[in-house]
């Protein structure tokens, strides 16, 4: 549990310091491409969102109310979107 938790601290802490960053840039007027910043920052809002749901659904795994249901993923899609999440914004 105490992996668990410094994993969550990481994953969710990580985004929120470039989300920051990103503002803190578009309020100063440093962006130059302010599209791709405010793009950016959804994709990273969706995504910490997307996380916090896994999670719920990891507390009702564990609670034994919900059912897995294995399905085929494209692990190309899979790939991209990591690869989308992590491209420099310099």
């Amino acid at each position: 549990r105490r992996e668990l938790v410094a994993w969550i601290s990481h994953d969710l802490r990580t985004p929120l310091a470039g989300l920051r960053a990103m503002a803190e840039a578009l309020e100063d007027g440093m962006a130059a491409d302010s599209g791709r910043y405010l793009r950016q920052i959804r994709t990273e809002v969706e995504r910490m969102n997307a996380m916090v749901g896994d999670l719920f659904e990891l507390s009702r795994i564990q609670a034994g109310s919900l059912t897995l249901t294995p399905a085929r993923i494209s692990l190309y899609d899979l790939v991209g979107d990591a690869l989308a999440g992590v491209d420099p914004l310099a």
